[in-house]
């Protein structure tokens, strides 16, 4: 035995807006009502101004807003800053959810994320038949292990998950410590709020031969592992582990992005951090 050490909000366009002329509008020629509507619509506020002047097609209109600001802001892009960690958690859900949508009876037959024949090092997927849906997250930190003493702040992580379980997909946690620690990696879990209520499985490592793959292999005969997350390639499979040459497996690369997702829960801290230059 081999062991081992380790998708965008649709914009909804506003309803129309009318609007319905009053009595100082009734004038044969009209000249009355404008008058008054200009007159009104001078006492408004600024920012009043500005959306009676978008309704009536007016966007142009400049309109004079009291500011304290001695200069102008430097213009935005209009979009928020994304980091790499939180587009990879999304996109893990994107694809998971898509594969969990689907009907068994009815949709191309789902795909694990896990290797039929890792020795071959080709992306040929294990099929799941009929189990149920689960994704497999990886808490160790590159070439190291989880500390459930270590706070993380994870909130897109945390969305990704919430929406995979409203699709009745289960969550497993997976980690090179020892079962003993599962109360530990429990309360973190809960205390980031990636598992506020610690309905998801921990999958730690039992006895002194206990190997993360053999519980990946476990876990998936329970479920359909149809995504995992970790921060390096041997959290998707042990073999990684044990390559002399590396480009030996750039085969596997396909499953990058399409059932393996590349991205820690944890890094490992900072020796430097503290200390002072």
């Amino acid at each position: 035995m081999i062991g081992s050490t380790r998708g965008g909000e649709a914009n909804r366009a506003a309803d129309p807006v009318s609007v319905e002329p009053g009595p100082a509008m009734a004038s044969n020629d009209g000249s009355a009502g404008q008058e008054q509507t200009k007159g009104e619509a001078a006492e408004l506020l600024p920012t009043s101004q500005l959306a009676l002047a978008q309704i009536e097609g007016r966007q142009e209109t400049a309109v004079a807003v009291a500011t304290k600001l001695t200069a102008l802001p430097p213009p935005t892009t209009g979009r928020a800053t994304v980091s790499k960690d939180a587009a990879t958690y999304a996109a893990f859900a994107a694809y998971a959810s898509e594969l969990a949508a689907r009907d068994p009876l009815k949709d191309k037959l789902r795909e694990s994320a896990l290797l039929a024949e890792p020795g071959l090092l080709v992306a040929r997927r294990a099929p799941c038949r009929f189990l149920g849906n689960a994704v497999m997250i990886d808490l160790d930190p590159s070439q190291g292990l989880f500390d459930p003493d270590q706070l993380a702040s994870k909130p897109a992580l945390a969305s990704a998950l919430s929406q995979l379980r409203d699709q009745d997909v289960a969550i497993f946690w997976s980690s090179g410590l020892t079962a003993d620690r599962a109360g530990d990696v429990k309360n973190w879990l809960r205390t980031t709020g990636l598992d506020p209520v610690g309905k998801d499985q921990i999958l730690l490592l039992r006895y002194s031969d206990d190997r993360k793959q053999t519980r990946r292999e476990e876990a998936a005969k329970e479920r359909c592992l149809i995504a995992m997350l970790g921060d390096e390639r041997s959290d998707f499979d042990e073999l990684f582990d044990y390559l002399k040459n590396p480009d030996a497996a750039i085969g596997l690369d396909a499953m990058l992005g399409k059932g393996w997702f590349l991205a820690p829960v944890q890094s490992r801290p900072d020796p430097n951090e503290g200390q002072s230059e």
